[in-house]
């Protein structure tokens, strides 16, 4: 068999973890038109583990979010410098793609599910 035709022997990426409900913003959904995205791309990365153009220590907050259930954040620079999030929830459940300031941060001192801490109204 030509070596062109062989298996490669390096694994299959797999999933981080599950997406839940997919989602986008009426300003997310804009700038990916804007920029002739389609969401599985991003989506993808995000699953994968390619956080984006994130930090080092966000890039690491990503990795602990997904041992300790805490919210998993990524962000994707466009062309023009804007930035479309993508963030799955602590609970797995959902999945959103979104604009910086439409993001609320979580509630409770560490960001995880099962906090008891709540903001006051």
């Amino acid at each position: 068999m030509p070596a062109s035709l062989r298996s490669s022997a390096l694994p299959a990426p797999e999933i981080l973890f599950e997406p839940g409900e997919i989602v986008e913003t009426t300003g997310a959904l804009t700038l990916l038109k804007k920029y002739n995205l389609h969401p599985i791309r991003l989506l993808a990365r995000h699953l994968f583990g390619d956080w984006g153009d994130v930090s080092a220590a966000e890039a690491h907050a990503n990795v602990l979010a997904l041992a300790e259930h805490a919210r998993v954040v990524s962000s994707y620079l466009m062309r023009d410098g804007e930035r479309l999030l993508v963030v799955t929830e602590c609970d797995r459940s959902i999945t959103k793609f979104l604009l910086p300031h439409e993001l609320r941060p979580c509630v409770g001192p560490v960001a995880r599910c099962g906090s008891t801490t709540s903001s006051a109204t």
